[in-house]
């Protein structure tokens, strides 16, 4: 009994095996992750605008998402735009490349895979207890391992506390807690 693939060319038969990989195959994983995040946040001597508000460096474990956990670690420095009705301890901001800068690595469990992120924007209120409240926005510019080549995006949303400080210092020096939430969304091939 013949059936009609036996009417089919071996060439014809290759194509046909063929197509779900040429369909599929090069394009992106897209990761969209919902997480959760707790750490701390120190700043630092580093000024490189010369504005007295030094960088500010945080650690971050992040719960959630493709992996399960990872840490994140970002060096940034925001802008004081002043004083405000809503944020009576001063409002920060960054908005490259006129206002700030802020850079960022997260890496996961097997210590592999990094994400090199890039901040884009951030408003930062602070109030006159030392409560914090704060949006990130960034961009994901490559990585190591598994997310080598990845772009996406991010941001998280987190509130924060200064616990200890010494604001005569040039510039000031402050160490304070951030919890939060956020969405990564991560392309990779």
């Amino acid at each position: 009994m013949k059936t009609g693939f036996s009417k089919l060319s071996p060439c014809a038969i290759t194509l046909l095996l063929s197509l779900p990989a040429i369909a599929w195959g090069d394009k992106p994983q897209v990761d969209v992750e919902n997480v959760s995040v707790a750490g701390s946040f120190l700043t630092s001597r580093i000024d490189n605008n010369g504005d007295g508000q030094g960088s500010s460096w945080c650690t971050l474990r992040i719960k959630g998402g493709y992996q399960g956990s990872s840490m994140q670690q970002c060096v940034s420095e925001d802008v004081f735009e002043g004083f405000t009705d809503d944020c009576p301890g001063g409002l920060f901001v960054v908005t490259p490349p006129a206002k700030g800068t802020g850079m960022g690595v997260r890496t996961f469990p097997n210590a592999q895979d990094q994400v090199f992120l890039r901040l884009t924007e951030r408003e930062l209120c602070a109030n006159e207890f030392g409560g914090i409240e704060g949006t990130d926005h960034g961009v994901i510019e490559g990585g190591t391992g598994q997310y080598e080549g990845a772009t996406g995006s991010y941001s998280l949303n987190y509130t924060g506390q200064l616990l200890y400080g010494d604001e005569t210092a040039i510039p000031p020096q402050l160490f304070g807690s951030i919890l939060g939430s956020g969405t990564y969304i991560i392309e990779r091939q």
